[in-house]
């Protein structure tokens, strides 16, 4: 490199910084609202039908 710096627009920081705070707002809502999501969309008992290979039937009752 020559050793100047590139310098940024205001715009680009703020697109950048406003991308990120975005993403940890994911990061940190999906572990709360996940367990009340997953007991809204999913019955509260899971049977896998007979032709299920072992490997996936572990952590239910068949």
């Amino acid at each position: 490199m020559d050793g100047t710096a590139a310098k940024l627009s205001p715009r680009t920081v703020f697109a950048a910084s406003s991308g990120d705070v975005l993403e940890w707002y994911d990061f940190t809502a999906y572990p709360f609202l996940a367990p009340i999501l997953g007991q809204s969309s999913f019955p509260p008992t899971i049977t896998l039908p007979r032709s299920c290979p072992p490997s996936l039937s572990w952590r239910w009752d068949i």
